[in-house]
């Protein structure tokens, strides 16, 4: 009758540990597929500030109207600049 009880005890602990560890498993599978679903957002994101910046970049690459205002802007407002500093000068030697 000993040796039944001990094999029905060592039985039932081995349950026990076998439940736990399917815990586990159950919140590990959980975890990983949280994840996943992470990456998969991640990527769709990337995908598309990928996309946003080759449109920033692309009129770049064809040297479009709006780049050279902006180079028209710069040139001009230096041209300013480097007169009135110039003109700055010019009356400090006066």
């Amino acid at each position: 009758m000993e040796k039944g009880k001990k094999k029905w005890m060592e039985l039932w602990r081995r349950l026990k540990e076998m439940e736990a560890e399917n815990i586990v498993l159950r919140e590990l599978a959980h975890q990983s597929e949280q994840r996943y679903e992470q990456v998969k957002q991640l990527t769709k994101e990337n995908e598309e500030l990928r996309r946003r910046l080759e449109q920033l970049l692309e009129p770049e690459k064809a040297g479009s109207p709006e780049e050279e205002r902006l180079d028209s802007w710069f040139f001009r407002t230096l041209r300013q600049e480097k007169a009135m500093s110039s003109r700055h000068g010019q009356d400090k030697e006066k």
